[in-house]
């Protein structure tokens, strides 16, 4: 059920309505300098405290939902390494502690391969 141009082309409905407006590769879209500016006011008072996320149009929310997804996944081996990292200095600091019994000392050399092995994510 496309339209005329479409059907006669072979493009399905979606892409004969979305082509205009896709961009290429290496093309930015454009907005007017009026949508340009709403959005930038729009920006600054998410920032300021001034407008409430809720009250931003369908539209806006889809495009920072998106965003928010692409981030989270970029940063997500960050974040995982940054969560490995706390627990490793938390257990460092509080983590059991060798008694200090002449069984449980250790050589200078030893105390530095635990050290080794703590640093490195070892159990």
């Amino acid at each position: 059920m496309g339209t005329r141009a479409s059907e006669d082309s072979g493009e399905s409905t979606t892409d004969a309505i979305l082509s205009p407006i896709r961009p290429s590769a290496s093309k930015r879209l454009q907005l007017s300098p009026v949508a340009e500016a709403w959005i930038t006011d729009r920006a600054h008072d998410l920032a300021t405290g001034q407008l409430d996320f809720w009250q931003l149009p369908t539209s806006l929310v889809d495009f920072y939902h998106v965003a928010f997804c692409e981030g989270m996944a970029q940063l997500a081996g960050e974040l995982a390494q940054a969560r490995r990292d706390a627990d490793r200095y938390y257990a460092a600091a509080y983590g059991p502690k060798i008694a200090p019994e002449p069984a449980n000392y250790l050589t200078h050399a030893q105390l530095e391969q635990v050290r080794a092995d703590i640093y490195a994510g070892a159990k």
